[in-house]
């Protein structure tokens, strides 16, 4: 489907290039928003280099309008600011979402029906700061997202709960990394609650939003020690996903990846280590595979997925096979740091394997890092 939509977005772009050529006044707008959707049907397709270049293309042609066409420009800069994230980029990934967010606002001062782009640009927002290690800033940005949501849920279900959906997940992420793994689980269940209603009314749509729920809700409760009740809710979130990704594994497999990683620790939890390790196993394939096309978006993944492995395989008294996953589960999380402050923690807890006295020198190795950077300041 996502081909066809690009082979007749494709056209559309060069259709409306023409027309814009022509007269940029009246076509410049269409021919802007054309841009923008190649590159989710790019992105959608597994080539985001090309699904950037594209994004980048339409924010410059929306700039270079005579008549502001501030929607359309602030849904190009919130889309640009995901993909540069992704890529890394996060200085300016930051900047376009926050004159994204400037225009979000003053939109939905002037009228409400702008309040869920205002909400797209608060999650967006959001996840550039967890990313970043800055989970207060994020949970401030994810709760009001919700607010919004919810309040216009409430004048108009159909319409905003997918979008209440979605943040909720997000702000069920924050609250636990906040250490609040009770209120955390509430809201993952509410996320679910919405999620299913959607997926009666329409589960081509739907099923992908209910598998993050129920993805979320299974990892909130093994947070709050339920991992028996955890176990059925990740079984059948793995099961959507895996039908999702074999009818399209570009768009769905790391959404697998991220179950089957959930699956693998619920089955830890439950000390069914064999099992554990056959799940954790496939999830490592799956996410090797992707980093190969796009490290900056999927090696954390990898570290991920090679620490929990390690766990398992120490479960199953093996200790060589399980220090070589910690060693390069450490080596990853120890170059991601340097960009990211957030894998800080991540690398200090895979170093913990490897001995005492490594670990004593890493730790003071990047405490003499954190002060040196206190006093450039």
């Amino acid at each position: 489907m996502a081909k066809e939509a690009l082979s007749a977005t494709e056209e559309a772009v060069g259709i409306c290039k023409e027309l814009a050529d022509e007269d940029f006044t009246q076509h410049g707008a269409k021919f802007a928003l054309m841009l923008n959707n190649r590159g989710a049907y790019l992105a959608d397709l597994g080539q985001p280099d090309l699904a950037l270049q594209a994004i980048r293309d339409a924010v410059e042609v929306y700039r270079s309008l005579p008549t502001p066409d501030e929607p359309g420009i602030a849904r190009a800069l919130t889309n640009l600011s995901a993909h540069l994230s992704d890529r890394g980029d996060i200085g300016d990934a930051q900047a376009a979402i926050e004159e994204a967010m400037k225009i979000r606002k003053r939109l939905t001062v002037r009228d409400p029906s702008h309040a869920p782009g205002l909400t797209d640009s608060l999650l967006t927002l959001a996840v550039m700061r967890f990313r970043r290690g800055n989970v207060g800033g994020s949970a401030r940005a994810t709760k009001r997202a919700v607010d919004i949501s919810r309040q216009m849920a409430s004048r108009n279900p159909k319409t905003h709960e997918p979008i209440l959906a979605r943040a909720l997940i997000h702000y069920s992420d924050d609250l636990v990394s906040l250490g609040m793994a009770k209120p955390a689980l509430n809201v993952a269940r509410e996320a679910v609650s919405v999620t299913r209603r959607l997926v009666r009314e329409n589960p081509n749509l739907f099923e992908p939003d209910f598998a993050s729920a129920l993805s979320n809700l299974a990892a909130r409760l093994g947070d709050n020690g339920k991992s028996g009740e955890a176990f059925p809710v990740i079984s059948e979130a793995v099961e959507i996903r895996e039908r999702l990704a074999s009818s399209n594994p570009v768009l769905h497999e790391a959404a697998l990846g991220r179950s089957l990683n959930n699956l693998g620790t619920t089955l830890w939890s439950l000390k069914r280590f064999s099992d554990a390790e056959d799940v954790h196993r496939r999830a490592l394939r799956i996410r090797r595979r992707l980093a190969v096309d796009n490290p900056s978006l999927h090696e954390a993944d990898v570290a991920q997925s090679l620490f929990n492995l390690g766990q398992v395989i120490e479960c199953l008294k093996r200790p060589g096979e399980a220090r070589a996953c910690f060693r390069e589960a450490a080596e990853l999380y120890g170059r991601l740091r340097r960009d990211n402050p957030a894998m800080t923690s991540r690398y200090l807890d895979a170093m913990a394997p490897l001995g005492q006295r490594q670990l004593n020198e890493d730790v003071e190795s990047i405490c003499a890092e954190l002060r040196r950077n206190l006093y450039k300041k």
